[in-house]
């Protein structure tokens, strides 16, 4: 079940990335790494935003996925689906903040005792970043912070890097 759930989400992740809007002229694809302050554990991932319209404003969705491979006993992953809006937009910066809905998916290496292998949690993401602006480059290096209400209440600080997609 949690196998083919992370499939099909991967699988929009991708189209999602290639789909082309009107709203946000470059969608970028991106990689990063990061730290779960609650537990001071390293989390790997990916991310793509792209254009969306919501009416009269202009937004970007960032749909996204990370894994936390360091973690004993356990193999946690986490899906994250959020509306971003540009705050500052600058010649060498872009901040936006926004926020979004964050599924995670637990698969424990020995049952627990009520006899579960997985757990499942659902919250909510209020985050925050910045992205090195850039009109020359291909790439992109960004920081953001997110704090997750819910479902395994943390925060979590990521960087890396957005690549640019299209001409």
């Amino acid at each position: 079940m949690v196998r083919n759930s992370l499939t099909v989400l991967l699988l929009i992740f991708f189209v999602a990335a290639f789909t082309p809007s009107d709203a946000f002229a470059q969608p970028r694809l991106g990689v990063h790494v990061g730290l779960n302050t609650e537990g001071t554990d390293l989390l790997l991932g990916g991310q793509a935003q792209f254009g969306i319209d919501l009416g009269e404003r202009s937004g970007m969705g960032q749909l996204g996925f990370e894994i936390y491979p360091f973690i004993d006993g356990a193999f946690l992953s986490r899906i994250n689906a959020n509306v971003l809006f540009n705050l500052i937009e600058s010649a060498g910066a872009e901040i936006y903040g926004g926020g979004g809905l964050m599924i995670g998916l637990t698969r424990f290496d020995e049952p627990l005792p009520n006899g579960d292998e997985t757990d499942s949690d659902i919250g909510f993401n209020i985050l925050g970043g910045v992205v090195l602006s850039g009109a020359d480059r291909n790439y992109r290096p960004f920081i953001e912070l997110n704090q997750t209400v819910g479902g395994g209440t943390d925060f979590a600080i990521r960087g890396g890097v957005f690549f640019k997609l299209g001409s």
